[in-house]
């Protein structure tokens, strides 16, 4: 499906997974439930740092950067957190396991990577 395509059959579906609210970010079953988007985002590079420790300098300068942004005031939201093509069928979205509550622009960004768009989609 080229990417278009795509987009547009997930505008609608995406839409209304994003306006279901949720009660902490993070994962939605088995994991750590975080108070805040920003704590979450700080455990996972955290998280990327142990597994591949030449990352740490990287996650400690993103630790910073998160710091400097205004995410408090984000509402957790139902994010599908591993969109692309395949999880997409006409009936909805399959593939549930790396949902999360959080912030719904990760998933557009991570939408936009993985198409090599060139910005994350409206």
């Amino acid at each position: 499906m080229a990417a278009q395509g795509f987009l547009d059959a997930l505008a609608a579906p995406l839409a209304a997974i994003h306006r279901i609210p949720g009660t902490h970010a993070g994962r939605l079953a088995g994991a750590v439930r975080f108070r805040t988007w920003r704590d979450y985002l700080h455990a996972r590079l955290t998280v990327y740092a142990a597994a591949a420790p030449g990352l740490a300098d990287i996650a400690t300068e993103l630790r910073h950067k998160l710091d400097d942004l205004a995410l408090d005031g984000v509402e957790p939201r139902l994010l599908h957190h591993d969109l692309q093509p395949g999880h997409l069928v006409r009936a909805g979205l399959l593939d549930w396991e790396l949902a999360a509550f959080g912030d719904p622009l990760s998933d557009t960004a991570r939408l936009a990577v993985r198409l090599q768009l060139p910005d994350p989609p409206p």
